[in-house]
């Protein structure tokens, strides 16, 4: 936990079910998913005591997480600059990527080449979603969904590495297009919750 926080309650975790029908039918008639969901509920200790919400699924083959974050007592926008999650992933890895370097606006139909994991740096931004080779029998695939109120984000290369571990990172995308380095977000103060699953 981030020195910075603290629990407001007790952690819950529930057991859920979904099923649906596709539209296109490929592998699956009929998708029917159960998991595993623990939510966090975390306040800041000090300062605005601003309020952020984590929750993570385990689902049969695979894992998610989102980040909530809701309105401060101050008045006025809040900003945010970047997301600091990151992937570790064996340097041994491959990836398909689709690689829109250097400009966050696209069409998003690049093609998806197969590249070493090494060979993504600090200054690519590969589109969702990205399907990693950790080994022949394991695949890992990263990508987002139900975004509410915030930026989508692209995948680079965390400058910070081991020698046998790559750091995948996320880059959001800028807020109307503007200069990379500036806000990503910038949300009325008494908007709805923001967040995205990743």
């Amino acid at each position: 936990m981030h020195k910075g926080f603290m629990l407001l309650d007790t952690p819950r975790t529930t057991s859920k079910r979904d099923s649906w029908t596709p539209v296109v039918k490929n592998k699956h008639a009929h998708v029917d998913l159960q998991w595993n969901e623990t939510h966090l509920a975390l306040i800041e200790k000090g300062g605005e005591k601003r309020r952020l919400d984590l929750f993570f699924r385990a689902y049969d083959n695979g894992i998610a997480f989102r980040y909530q974050l809701f309105s401060g007592a101050r008045i006025g926008n809040r900003v945010i600059s970047r997301e600091m999650t990151g992937f570790s992933v064996s340097n041994q890895a491959q990836a398909w990527a689709a690689q829109y370097k250097p400009r966050f606006t696209s069409s998003q139909e690049s093609e998806f080449d197969k590249v070493p994991l090494t060979g993504i740096s600090d200054q690519s931004l590969i589109g969702l979603p990205l399907l990693i080779e950790v080994d022949k029998a394991t695949y890992l695939a990263i990508t987002e969904a139900n975004i509410d109120n915030y930026p989508g984000f692209y995948i680079s290369r965390a400058a910070d590495h081991t020698t046998e571990q790559v750091l995948l990172t996320t880059k959001l995308s800028p807020y109307l297009a503007k200069k990379k380095m500036g806000p990503k977000l910038v949300s009325p103060t008494k908007s709805k919750p923001l967040g995205a699953w990743s």
